[in-house]
């Protein structure tokens, strides 16, 4: 997979600055934004500006994922939602859909899935086999493997189906509204630590300000000093690894407890944007 970034000169639109990486590091967009700059003469008191589109768009396909998975487990909620489909209220669509949710095809290629993933496939593979694992079958063919089904694989399906295209809409952004998905979130009590953990991924995509609030808050600074004179790579590096260090301790300490216990507020339902809190703290 190759990241692109690119840099557009408000009023000209042409594009001044542009990189293309086999990652989404920190490098990406200051090399777009330094190539930029020297293609227009290093000029002062520039502004720019970023949609952080790429950003918000992990954290919306992972909260997809957990609501899907806890939808599984809860056929009455599925079915709810299968009415609200069939009668065309939708964040995103109104129109019924069977394509999965984007989340899927995001976390397809990743190495490091997360669970609620890997529960979701499960079950598809599952209810793929009782319907031939993918072989064309017209309607015909079709019915005559559906009317086999017993009745608890026939409601599986229905709440499979159902389920995959749901999601958070506008990925893009953060979901911080009353929105029907983060309704049903919770009412489903959907606990995004159950089925998501801080990794290097997210830390990089995160500025230094923020990472150092996330320090605070997860017990990463406790007995650390001063950690404002911290560089974001000593940040991404040290909160990596202290997070791998407590989500695997037999007995936590109580800086690993509250590393355990610690959820960004991008991740509740609705969310609260992080550059919110960055002012707040600055203030």
């Amino acid at each position: 997979m190759v990241f692109v970034a690119f840099l557009i000169a408000v009023f000209s639109r042409r594009i001044v600055g542009w990189r293309a990486m086999k990652n989404m590091r920190t490098d990406l967009v200051l090399d777009t934004l330094e190539q930029a700059l020297w293609a227009r003469g290093k000029p002062q008191g520039v502004t720019h500006h970023s949609d952080r589109g790429n950003q918000y768009l992990s954290i919306a396909y992972n909260k997809t994922l957990a609501v899907q998975a806890d939808l599984l487990a809860n056929p009455r909620k599925a079915k709810e939602v299968a009415v609200l489909q069939l009668r065309g209220a939708s964040d995103f669509t109104r129109t019924i859909t069977q394509k999965p949710h984007k989340a899927h095809e995001h976390f397809e290629q990743a190495i490091d899935k997360p669970s609620a993933y890997q529960t979701l496939e499960a079950e598809n593979q599952r209810l793929s086999a009782l319907l031939g694992n993918g072989k064309p079958l017209d309607g015909l063919a079709l019915y005559r493997v559906i009317k086999k089904l017993s009745d608890n694989d026939l409601e599986s399906l229905l709440i499979a189906l159902t389920v995959m295209p749901f999601g958070q809409g506008k990925c893009e952004e953060l979901d911080c509204g009353n929105s029907l998905f983060n309704a049903i979130a919770r009412d489903l009590k959907t606990d995004m630590k159950q089925h998501w953990t801080a990794d290097r991924e997210f830390f990089d995509k995160r500025n230094a300000e923020q990472l150092r609030i996330i320090a605070k808050e997860c017990g990463y600074s406790d007995g650390r000093g001063f950690i404002s004179s911290y560089k974001k790579s000593e940040l991404v590096v040290g909160l990596e690894r202290f997070f791998a260090e407590a989500n695997a301790a037999k007995k936590p300490t109580k800086a690993q407890k509250k590393a355990r216990n610690w959820l960004p507020e991008a991740m509740r339902f609705p969310a609260k944007n992080p550059d919110d809190k960055a002012k707040d703290h600055k203030g």
